[in-house]
């Protein structure tokens, strides 16, 4: 039994597919869009889920490629047509995500 965070009511999840069912209602909620999807998961998935049984490895490494794109200024590509827009795709999320936090993490500290 867990307790959902959309309706408050506990709530038994039994499988994978009752997490996710949870997790895309959840992404649906007006907060999400306010908030962003990365720190709706964050304060939201522990209540009804293990985040780690979520998290892929290939979205790990996503993150840490970002990180060293970003941080040692490694291009993604050569040029913008040997860029690959599933990655560039990513780049994008990852980027907003970070951009609400620090927002979010500005307003906390004023």
């Amino acid at each position: 039994m867990a307790q959902s965070p959309i309706t408050g009511e506990r709530k038994e999840f039994k499988t994978k597919n009752d997490v996710l069912n949870e997790v895309i209602k959840l992404i649906k909620q007006p907060e999400t869009e306010k908030y962003g999807l990365g720190q709706t998961l964050y304060y939201n998935l522990p209540f009804f889920s293990n985040p780690d049984v979520l998290l892929r490895d290939w979205q790990v490494e996503m993150i840490n490629d970002y990180y060293i794109c970003k941080n040692f200024n490694v291009p993604l590509g050569t040029d913008l047509d040997e860029l690959s827009s599933f990655r560039t795709d990513c780049f994008i999320l990852i980027e907003n995500e970070f951009n609400k936090l620090e927002k979010f993490n500005e307003k906390e500290n004023a």
